[in-house]
Protein backbone atom coordinates (compact mmCIF):
# COMPACT_ATOMS: atom_id res chain seq x y z
CA UNK A 1 0.00 0.00 0.00
CA UNK A 2 1.57 3.29 -0.76
CA UNK A 3 0.49 6.72 0.24
CA UNK A 4 1.46 10.04 1.63
CA UNK A 5 2.48 10.75 5.28
CA UNK A 6 1.32 14.13 6.65
CA UNK A 7 3.91 15.84 8.84
CA UNK A 8 2.22 18.71 10.73
CA UNK A 9 5.54 20.78 11.87
CA UNK A 10 8.66 19.40 12.52
CA UNK A 11 11.38 18.61 9.88
CA UNK A 12 10.88 16.19 7.07
CA UNK A 13 14.11 14.34 8.20
CA UNK A 14 11.66 12.97 10.52
CA UNK A 15 9.62 11.28 8.07
CA UNK A 16 6.16 10.84 8.89
CA UNK A 17 6.55 12.12 12.72
CA UNK A 18 3.15 13.97 13.51
CA UNK A 19 5.09 16.56 16.17
CA UNK A 20 7.83 19.11 15.52
CA UNK A 21 10.98 18.45 17.38
CA UNK A 22 13.67 19.88 19.18
CA UNK A 23 17.35 19.20 18.65
CA UNK A 24 18.65 18.13 22.00
CA UNK A 25 22.01 15.98 21.23
CA UNK A 26 22.22 13.91 24.36
CA UNK A 27 18.22 12.80 23.48
CA UNK A 28 19.87 11.82 19.65
CA UNK A 29 22.34 8.76 20.96
CA UNK A 30 25.18 10.00 19.53
CA UNK A 31 27.03 7.70 20.97
CA UNK A 32 25.16 4.73 19.71
CA UNK A 33 25.68 6.22 15.98
CA UNK A 34 23.42 8.93 15.44
CA UNK A 35 25.45 10.34 12.76
CA UNK A 36 25.42 7.19 10.58
CA UNK A 37 23.51 7.27 7.41
CA UNK A 38 21.32 4.32 7.32
CA UNK A 39 19.69 4.84 4.02
CA UNK A 40 17.41 7.69 1.94
CA UNK A 41 13.77 8.94 2.26
CA UNK A 42 11.92 10.81 -0.51
CA UNK A 43 9.58 13.68 -0.15
CA UNK A 44 8.07 16.53 -2.34
CA UNK A 45 7.46 19.10 0.09
CA UNK A 46 7.90 19.80 4.21
CA UNK A 47 4.69 17.98 4.18
CA UNK A 48 4.47 15.40 1.40
CA UNK A 49 7.13 12.18 2.65
CA UNK A 50 6.66 8.66 0.62
CA UNK A 51 5.22 5.77 2.63
CA UNK A 52 4.02 2.67 3.24
CA UNK A 53 2.19 0.24 4.84
CA UNK A 54 -0.05 3.24 5.68
CA UNK A 55 2.38 5.73 7.43
CA UNK A 56 5.02 4.43 7.84
CA UNK A 57 8.43 6.95 6.09
CA UNK A 58 9.82 4.55 3.17
CA UNK A 59 13.99 4.25 4.20
CA UNK A 60 15.90 2.60 1.30
CA UNK A 61 19.85 1.60 1.19
CA UNK A 62 20.31 3.79 -1.66
CA UNK A 63 19.86 6.89 -3.91
CA UNK A 64 19.24 4.73 -6.98
CA UNK A 65 17.10 2.09 -5.58
CA UNK A 66 14.49 4.99 -3.77
CA UNK A 67 14.36 6.16 -7.31
CA UNK A 68 13.06 2.67 -8.38
CA UNK A 69 10.59 2.89 -5.57
CA UNK A 70 9.12 6.55 -6.26
CA UNK A 71 8.49 5.98 -10.31
CA UNK A 72 6.62 2.70 -9.25
CA UNK A 73 4.87 4.26 -6.45
CA UNK A 74 4.19 7.50 -8.48
CA UNK A 75 5.20 7.66 -11.93
CA UNK A 76 3.36 10.83 -12.29
CA UNK A 77 5.16 12.93 -9.76
CA UNK A 78 8.51 11.28 -9.69
CA UNK A 79 10.40 14.25 -11.20
CA UNK A 80 8.86 16.37 -8.30
CA UNK A 81 10.44 14.20 -5.42
CA UNK A 82 13.66 14.94 -3.90
CA UNK A 83 15.58 12.04 -2.06
CA UNK A 84 17.54 12.40 0.73
CA UNK A 85 20.08 10.58 3.28
CA UNK A 86 18.85 9.99 6.75
CA UNK A 87 20.54 9.04 9.80
CA UNK A 88 20.78 6.97 13.03
CA UNK A 89 19.53 9.89 14.89
CA UNK A 90 16.57 11.07 12.72
CA UNK A 91 14.98 8.44 12.67
CA UNK A 92 15.03 7.75 16.88
CA UNK A 93 13.92 11.52 17.09
CA UNK A 94 11.09 10.47 14.62
CA UNK A 95 10.55 7.18 17.04
CA UNK A 96 10.34 9.28 19.80
CA UNK A 97 7.65 10.55 18.61
CA UNK A 98 5.75 7.98 17.51
CA UNK A 99 6.68 7.65 13.56
CA UNK A 100 6.91 4.73 11.88
CA UNK A 101 9.79 3.41 9.23
CA UNK A 102 9.03 0.93 6.89
CA UNK A 103 12.88 -0.11 5.60
CA UNK A 104 14.02 -2.55 3.04
CA UNK A 105 16.85 -4.98 3.65
CA UNK A 106 19.57 -2.71 3.16
CA UNK A 107 18.87 -0.11 4.90
CA UNK A 108 17.56 -2.30 7.89
CA UNK A 109 20.90 -4.17 8.53
CA UNK A 110 22.63 -0.79 8.96
CA UNK A 111 19.56 0.06 11.21
CA UNK A 112 19.02 -2.74 13.41
CA UNK A 113 22.36 -3.50 15.08
CA UNK A 114 22.65 0.54 16.29
CA UNK A 115 18.84 0.04 17.32
CA UNK A 116 20.29 -3.04 19.56
CA UNK A 117 22.87 -1.08 20.81
CA UNK A 118 21.20 2.04 21.49
CA UNK A 119 18.78 -0.05 23.46
CA UNK A 120 15.49 0.03 21.14
CA UNK A 121 12.83 -3.03 21.59
CA UNK A 122 13.27 -3.91 18.05
CA UNK A 123 13.16 -7.74 16.46
CA UNK A 124 15.53 -9.39 13.80
CA UNK A 125 13.85 -9.18 9.95
CA UNK A 126 13.30 -12.13 8.31
CA UNK A 127 13.39 -10.39 4.31
CA UNK A 128 13.06 -13.95 2.53
CA UNK A 129 9.89 -14.80 4.69
CA UNK A 130 8.24 -11.31 4.15
CA UNK A 131 9.34 -11.45 0.03
CA UNK A 132 7.70 -15.18 0.33
CA UNK A 133 4.53 -13.15 1.25
CA UNK A 134 4.63 -10.38 -0.68
CA UNK A 135 6.24 -7.48 1.41
CA UNK A 136 9.28 -5.91 0.46
CA UNK A 137 9.57 -3.86 3.62
CA UNK A 138 10.33 -4.44 7.62
CA UNK A 139 8.34 -1.66 9.74
CA UNK A 140 9.29 -0.72 13.06
CA UNK A 141 7.14 1.06 15.41
CA UNK A 142 8.15 1.48 18.75
CA UNK A 143 7.44 3.39 22.18
CA UNK A 144 10.11 4.88 23.13
CA UNK A 145 10.37 6.58 26.77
Amino acid sequence: MFCLGTLRGGIYALGCAMRPTQTDSRSTSMTHGGDTVIGHFAYRSRLDVICVDGDACLIVGSEMVMKVYVTEFDPANAARTTIRKTRFGEIVRGLRLGAAYAFDESAYSRFYPLALEAGLPVSAADFDASKAEGSRFFTVRVTVA
